[in-house]
Formats: C-alpha cells, structure tokens, sequence
C-alpha cells in the first residue's frame, strides 16, 4: 500500500469508520433526519443566489450518488461511477432545488431503513471511488455529514 492509501485509509478510520462503530443504523437514519430538517427549514430564508443554487446542487447531486452505492448492499447492479450525473440541472431555481433536496433526503432516509430492514451492518463494505471502501453506516454517516458541512457554505 502507498503512503497516499495508507494516509487516506487512517483519516477514513478516524473520521469516518471510528466515531460510528457504535452506531445503529436506526441511530445514523435518526441524524439524517435532525439534519435533514435542520437544513430544510434554512432553505426558505436563504437567498436565490448562484452561488447558493450551485452548492445546494452540489449536496443533492453527491447525496443521490450515495443512494446509488448504498443500493449495492441491496444487490443493485455494481456501476463504478462518477456524481455528475447525479446533479440538478443548473436551470432549477432555489425553491425547486430546496424540494429536491426535501425529496432527496426522504429517498435516504428511506434508503437507511429499507438496508436496515434487510438486514444490511456495519461489515458491509461499499468502495468509494477516493476513499476506498467504507462500511454501509459510513456511507451514512458521509452521506449526512457532507450535506450538514457544506450547507454552511450556503449563505
């Protein structure tokens, strides 16, 4: 393993796999949706900006790619893609893009109770195309955190 791999395989484990390994997946779906709501009821009183658009397509666009991967575990079709075809188109304005992104997070927290209902743990590993494989709770622990983190770009 490379210095580059062993690097990101440690910062992984320490933000990613480490601070979960604790966790239910009912506990994960039940931050998903604190968060989720955190950011929805923002949505309406932040302006319809470009820069605003551009990020909140930004959290949709890698948060439906994540559903994508996390399908894997139910035995959908393995295609090693990249997120861009994922986004919202650019044309959407901030009220649509706030709906999406309502939608999108009902798609994950559904998502999260249909892997646990299947039986799906934490010794499920899922590769992510950067940062190699990740148990199916750090799927969701990434997939809730990166839209928590950059919604605070969006101002």
């Amino acid at each position: 393993m490379q210095l580059k791999e062993q690097i990101t395989r440690f910062t992984t484990n320490l933000f990613l796999e480490h601070p979960i390994r604790a966790l239910s997946l009912a506990q994960l779906r039940g931050e998903m949706v604190t968060l989720g709501k955190q950011l929805e009821e923002r949505l309406p009183t932040i302006p319809d900006t470009e820069r605003n658009r551009h990020f909140l397509r930004h959290i949709i666009g890698q948060e439906r790619w994540m559903q994508a991967r996390l399908r894997w575990a139910l035995g959908a079709a393995r295609i090693m893609e990249e997120s861009d075809g994922y986004y919202p188109a650019k044309e959407l304005s901030w009220q649509v893009l706030a709906e999406e992104f309502r939608k999108t997070r009902q798609e994950s927290i559904a998502l999260a109770e249909e892997l646990e209902q299947a039986g799906v743990d934490g010794g499920t590993f899922l590769p992510h195309n950067q940062l190699g494989d990740l148990s199916v709770r750090a799927w969701l622990r990434y997939l809730t955190q990166h839209a928590h983190l950059e919604s605070k770009r969006i101002r």
